[in-house]
């Protein structure tokens, strides 16, 4: 049975053999993290066979966006991965949940880290700075900034997976 995490119109689907929590909906970060002045956290952690994703989603596609510089969101990111990683060290062991104890305790299990920013972009004809993004651009970027915590970084979106190992579709109401 696949695993579905859904961030506002967005559902994630995921096979049942990985881990993967919504880093901000978990006790431990609501309990714990969420009292700590400027903590940001990762929208998923998610852990395939051999590799832990940090996926963060941005959807800029609402009516009531906005317009930011693609530097925020770089600055933003960055804050992100760095305080997500700071946490998982005492979510697998302090967390009152088990679960959630050891959802953090396999994470450590791995050697590769993949950060993945997915990204829904406004239409062209906004004028939220946004719409005008390049990806690749994006991408090059994130992955300049982050050469010392991931050599792997990817911008995605509905429209441009990169083969990423989860699919991503528009909830229905």
């Amino acid at each position: 049975m696949p695993q579905i995490i859904q961030e506002g119109i967005l559902v994630f689907t995921f096979s049942d053999d990985w881990d993967i929590c919504k880093f901000d909906d978990t006790n431990f970060y609501r309990d714990r993290v969420e009292k700590l002045n400027g903590v940001k956290s990762i929208d998923i952690l998610a852990r395939g066979d051999r590799i832990l994703y940090f996926i963060e989603i941005k959807d800029y596609t609402y009516p009531n966006t906005k317009s930011i510089k693609q530097i925020e969101l770089i600055d933003a990111i960055i804050k992100k991965v760095i305080c997500s990683l700071s946490m998982l060290y005492p979510m697998s062991y302090k967390a009152k949940d088990e679960e959630e104890r050891e959802i953090a305790k396999h994470f450590f299990n791995k050697k590769s880290l993949t950060i993945v920013l997915h990204i829904e972009k406004p239409p062209i004809t906004t004028k939220l700075e946004q719409s005008k993004w390049d990806f690749s651009e994006l991408q090059m970027k994130l992955k300049k900034r982050l050469k010392n915590i991931s050599n792997s970084v990817k911008v995605v979106s509905i429209k441009k997976m990169q083969k990423v190992p989860w699919s991503v579709a528009i909830a229905t109401t």
